[in-house]
């Protein structure tokens, strides 16, 4: 670890889909330098290092270790190729993370934390048993309006809680890609304890180029003290960006500015919350939490205490499995108790 006067030294790994982002906010904080990158595509990286001033590029994730003191995982996954879409690629994120897992390292994975409940268990225990500081989560769980509504949950103004009902407007409507944001913001004044989940698919097909998705997904959540969560995930958005991948990007590509959504985005977070005395409700588009999710993982580098307790990211990434098992099976799908599979 670098000096306390120092600025935090941390490795890039992965430029898209967040790595850009990410990188938009750090270069304007004075506590942390990137000074590593690392992509699949070599030429991405570079292009990446130069945008961004970071002096290093390696082409092996392995020579980071020893020269930073964290890193971030900006995407772990290959460009998606001909008709593929981001949500569809599977993660690499225990391999790109392993190494440093095991050394020790603190490690920012980006969401959703792993696409098989094995792999997360894995970089959880991996994390626990050598000392390394491990997070991954929605930015929405730092939402402003999110933090809002929790004050008002646990003002206990509403009396007890019954439910929730949400709706999550997407670019491409891919369950466990855009899921993690409205169910991980409902978390923050929900708390755990998801029991089961139910999905249904809508019949019509939205097309984006030439991939077709469903128009929508509906979802049912149970926690197990009986709260019930309806969810709607609908994709509303066919306009996608076409261009010069190393291009400087105006506002209307997708991806998220260092402190909002553009506005060409259709993103949108809606949650009702329900008690028997009072109901209240958000609409959220994320202002400014990449910069507190951020800040969030610093803070935890600098303090050695979990930003996110290991055992909520280990529920809600089986929550999103079983959102898609359900899917398959057109069944409700019940979570196993974290306190039997947290490594």
């Amino acid at each position: 670890m670098s000096s306390s006067t120092a600025p935090i030294r941390v490795g890039m790994i992965t430029v898209e889909p967040h790595g850009r982002p990410w990188a938009e906010v750090l270069s304007r904080m004075p506590d942390v330098k990137i000074e590593y990158a690392w992509d699949y595509d070599l030429d991405r990286a570079h292009w990446f290092a130069e945008k961004y001033s970071i002096p290093h590029v390696v082409e092996d994730v392995e020579e980071m270790i020893g020269k930073v003191d964290a890193v971030l995982i900006g995407g772990g996954r290959r460009q998606p190729t001909g008709d593929g879409i981001w949500g569809e690629e599977p993660d690499d994120h225990l391999r790109l993370s392993r190494p440093f897992l095991e050394k020790g390292m603190p490690v920012l994975i980006d969401k959703p934390f792993a696409d098989k409940l094995e792999d997360a268990i894995e970089m959880i225990r991996l994390a626990r048993n050598n000392g390394a500081l491990l997070m991954s989560c929605s930015a929405m769980r730092y939402s402003s309006e999110i933090a809002a509504l929790k004050e008002v949950v646990d003002d206990d103004g509403m009396g007890k809680i019954s439910g929730a009902i949400c709706m999550i407007g997407t670019g491409v409507a891919t369950l466990k890609w855009y899921i993690i944001h409205i169910l991980e913001a409902l978390y923050v004044p929900f708390g755990p304890g998801i029991e089961s989940v139910f999905t249904l698919p809508s019949h019509a097909p939205v097309v984006v180029g030439k991939a077709s998705t469903p128009g929508a997904y509906g979802l049912l959540f149970r926690w197990h003290d009986g709260r019930v969560v309806t969810m709607l995930m609908v994709e509303d958005e066919t306009d996608a960006a076409e261009g010069d991948e190393y291009d400087d990007r105006p506002p209307r590509i997708l991806w998220p500015t260092a402190t909002v959504v553009p506005p060409y985005l259709p993103f949108y977070y809606n949650i009702r919350i329900y008690g028997d005395m009072d109901w209240a409700d958000v609409r959220t588009v994320g202002k400014g939490c990449y910069t507190r999710k951020l800040r969030a993982f610093l803070n935890m580098i600098k303090t050695g205490e979990e930003a996110i307790p290991l055992e909520h990211t280990l529920e809600l990434t089986q929550a999103i499995v079983m959102a898609e098992k359900s899917l398959e099976s057109g069944k409700l799908e019940r979570l196993r108790p974290i306190e039997e599979i947290m490594p």
